[in-house]
């Protein structure tokens, strides 16, 4: 993902919002920022959600999947061109997702961190 732009609000319990991929979205930042600051959002790849989606609302496309026993993994490309990797428990939702399918990607505000690149 391209580093996400300010402004964006910083607030005094260590949180930030940031603007990214047309959304915005509430990540932990355990270094100093300030807004307008250029920030990297880490989420781990077994926290992200994905949900089917409409033209309107999807940020990416699966590009491929596989299954991995008790999980499934899939690879979805950005609509900025970034590839991400989200991997999810076996269910119905997650299985019916096949390559080419449009998503939208969330996660847990608890789950993102936003960091200064160096």
């Amino acid at each position: 993902m391209q580093p996400a732009a300010g402004p964006f609000p910083v607030f005094g319990d260590g949180s930030v919002v940031v603007q990214a991929l047309g959304r915005r979205f509430a990540c932990a930042a355990p270094q100093a920022l300030k807004s307008g600051d250029r920030v990297a959002i880490v989420v781990r790849h077994e926290a992200l959600e994905l949900q089917r989606a409409d033209g309107a609302g999807s940020v990416g496309v699966i590009a491929d999947s596989v299954f991995l026993g008790a999980t499934m993994r899939h690879w979805i490309k950005l609509s900025d061109g970034t590839m991400m990797q989200a991997e999810g428990p076996v269910t119905a939702a997650w299985v019916d997702l096949a390559r080419g399918d449009a998503v939208s990607v969330s996660w847990a505000a608890d789950a993102a961190t936003a960091f200064a690149p160096s």
